[in-house]
């Protein structure tokens, strides 16, 4: 002791002979703690503690052959004397260096644990956090303190209850909450700290947790909840538009569904078509559907519990929305399981009109998915579907050919119901018998008779009807199907009036003969006359509904092509194309019988004929052939 109070005579008069600062350094005069014991300790061995941090809070866990002092007046004096620099304390870092702490504290340790914790918090925060230190969870066993979470905080108390470690530190410890919060305990609501607590719900979903602990369905619940308000609530601000963070979140279990399936069904159970039968009561964000959508993919996704926000869905616009895929999913189950269970039903038709709709919508995206589906029955084909039978009305993408009139085997024409989803069907695969345009006008067809002696034509064609002053009949060469409508009578004409309407009788050596012979069915003569006679075709009422009486006349104009052209009237030749190409639209309502009328329309001149013909081929080439075979 005498030699630390002649620290000021030293100074003033120097070290006495023989004795040197070094040698003063190793001598054992000073109390320390080694060991855990009291002893002499020499100055150049010791640990000094600052002044906020007592040596009975630290020796509980004192690491051995250490030498702690506490802090005295005269001790620092006396080594920055020797040492000819600044004195150091111990550091918050040195200070974990020479301690040993246990894994976990319990009963009376916890109280001592938890002053030497006191005496470390006393030191900066910013050292505190680099040094990390350590408190007991619930359990007791010492954690950093950035794995441990805030429990004011509802989000991480009620989500975070049922983790395999415990995530809050020990109530002991909670009247420190504020200085531990400041050293590294989690306490706000970040994208990550979010993560963690959806991850702790969808571990929850198991029977048993990793801990063992059972979590029963009504605390499930209220995690699901907490957890989905924080989604809606906090995150929308925290994320923003950052979609790739929004997606991360999609393949995490914690959103609560309602029990059921689909509302407003009019059938049994829909849950049973639904693609992966019982769902777990917690799914995650990429399996649900907005309520808007329900309709058009119900059976692949869950419906929310409760509705997403508005500003959740501003920031998140792909939550609730399915994709293309699961949407053409959703139509195979309407069409092929319920539709055949329930044909007819008001709540499925509806459910496939707004699924039909929207794939049209998106038919680009959804154009994959539609063609790998192109072999089964999707489509109800047919013209009203709430008044019309739907067994046997299903068909295929391939079977369906938009533009076409009649059924065409296996091909068959787009009824009503149908044809607003044109993009739908040419997406999936369907053919389409592409229009052509070209002048719709007659021509000069009526001009011509009217030049011809329009009065003249009226008044002879008032004779041919009442039989006055005919003097010649057409001689047909076979019977037609029609034959039964026309009666001799019809047949009957004016000698002089055909040679003045037709050249060929006035150069023809037999123009004379009784009767004159027509290469042609008695329907044929009667439509040949009466276009002689009013420059009209006076033909019986026909059904456009009807591919076969459409057909039917396309023979009885084509029976007549042969004989316009070798009695040159090229009148007749017009009028007969004009009423095939333009006001029957034989081209494009018969595909199946287009050789037959290019054929014709070739040995007959029939330019126009054969001119529209080719212009129909060059659009519809690869589909016409499939009509031909």
């Amino acid at each position: 002791m005498k030699i630390r109070d002649s620290q000021d005579r030293w100074r003033r008069d120097g070290l006495p002979s023989g004795l040197t600062k070094h040698t003063l350094l190793q001598l054992p005069i000073w109390e320390a703690f080694v060991n855990r014991c009291k002893r002499l300790q020499p100055a150049s061995d010791l640990q000094v503690l600052p002044s906020h941090f007592s040596e009975t809070d630290l020796l509980p866990y004192q690491a051995p052959n250490i030498a702690i002092a506490a802090l005295s007046h005269s001790l620092p004096e006396f080594m920055r004397y020797c040492r000819n620099k600044t004195f150091a304390y111990m550091t918050s870092q040195r200070i974990m260096d020479v301690v040993q702490l246990p894994r976990t504290v319990s009963g009376p340790d916890i109280g001592t644990y938890k002053k030497f914790v006191k005496s470390m918090l006393r030191f900066p925060v910013a050292e505190i956090r680099t040094v990390g230190i350590r408190v007991p969870d619930e359990m007791g066993e010492l954690r950093p303190v950035s794995q441990l979470y805030d429990h004011t905080m509802r989000l991480f108390s009620q989500t975070l209850k049922f983790t395999e470690r415990s995530s809050f530190i020990h109530s002991q410890f909670r009247d420190l909450l504020t200085s531990i919060r400041d050293v590294g305990l989690v306490h706000t609501i970040t994208f990550d700290t979010f993560v963690s607590c959806a991850k702790a719900v969808e571990v929850a979903l198991n029977p048993h947790t990793q801990a063992g602990t059972r979590v029963d369905r009504q605390s499930l619940l209220e995690m699901s909840d907490m957890a989905f308000d924080t989604y809606q609530g906090s995150l929308p601000a925290l994320i923003m538009l950052n979609e790739a963070l929004w997606r991360v979140l999609d393949n995490i279990s914690f959103v609560r569904r309602k029990g059921i399936r689909r509302h407003g069904a009019s059938y049994v159970s829909p849950e049973r078509y639904c693609s992966e039968g019982a769902l777990s009561i917690v799914l995650p964000p990429s399996k649900f559907v907005r309520q808007n959508l329900e309709p058009v993919v119900w059976t692949q996704r869950a419906l929310f519990f409760n509705e997403p926000t508005a500003e959740v869905l501003t920031v998140n616009n792909k939550l609730g929305v399915p994709s293309a895929g699961e949407v053409v999913e959703h139509l195979k189950v309407l069409t092929t399981q319920i539709g055949h269970d329930h044909p007819g039903n008001l709540s499925l038709l509806s459910d496939i009109k707004a699924t039909y709709k929207w794939l049209n919508e998106h038919s680009q995206e959804a154009q994959e998915a539609l063609l790998l589906a192109h072999d089964l029955s999707i489509f109800l084909n047919v013209n009203d579907p709430m008044t019309d039978a739907w067994d046997g009305q299903w068909a295929t993408a391939e079977q369906l050919v938009l533009d076409l009139r009649y059924d065409h085997k296996p091909y068959k024409c787009v009824r009503l119901f149908l044809q607003e989803y044109d993009n739908l069907l040419r997406a999936a695969g369907s053919g389409t018998l592409k229009l052509f345009k070209r002048e719709a006008e007659e021509g000069d067809t009526s001009d011509l008779g009217a030049i011809r002696y329009r009065e003249s034509r009226k008044a002879f064609n008032e004779m041919r009807k009442a039989g006055k002053l005919t003097d010649v009949t057409f001689k047909p060469s076979y019977t037609g199907e029609d034959d039964l409508t026309v009666g001799v009578a019809d047949l009957r004409a004016h000698r002089i009036f055909l040679a003045a309407m037709i050249p060929h009788f006035r150069d023809s050596a037999n123009w004379m003969e009784e009767p004159i012979p027509f290469y042609g069915t008695s329907f044929g003569a009667k439509t040949l006359l009466d276009f002689i006679y009013t420059g009209e075709f006076v033909l019986p009422t026909i059904d456009l509904e009807s591919d076969e009486e459409l057909a039917k006349l396309m023979r009885d104009f084509l029976e007549l092509l042969p004989i316009a052209d070798q009695w040159d009237m090229p009148d007749l030749k017009e009028k007969i194309e004009w009423s095939m190409i333009h006001k029957y639209d034989m081209l494009q309502s018969l595909p199946h019988a287009h050789q037959i009328m290019r054929k014709v329309a070739v040995e007959c001149k029939a330019q126009k004929l054969e001119a529209a013909l080719d212009d129909l081929t060059r659009d519809n080439g690869m589909l016409l052939q499939h009509f031909q075979d």
